[in-house]
């Protein structure tokens, strides 16, 4: 990261994903850092609750109630 400008959000994910060694270390001097952790750890959080054990039965059972045309949770 440098120093001489200010980054965007996008730049600090950019660099933080291709890997930027000084990255981690130098967050805390862009104010677009900590928008940028929160995003990337909002949509990790996202990607890992989507695909539980879980949520994937659900998705399964109403997928193969609406092909019968019901609704999970209609009495």
């Amino acid at each position: 990261m440098t120093s001489s400008k200010e980054l965007t959000v996008e730049e600090v994910i950019a660099e933080l994903l291709l890997g930027d060694p000084t990255a981690a270390s130098s967050l805390k001097n862009y104010p677009a850092a900590q928008k940028a952790k929160a995003a990337l750890t909002t949509y990790i959080a996202r990607e890992q609750s989507y695909d539980t054990y879980e949520n994937v039965i659900k998705r399964e059972q109403r997928k193969r109630a609406s092909e019968r045309g019901y609704k999970i949770g209609e009495k």
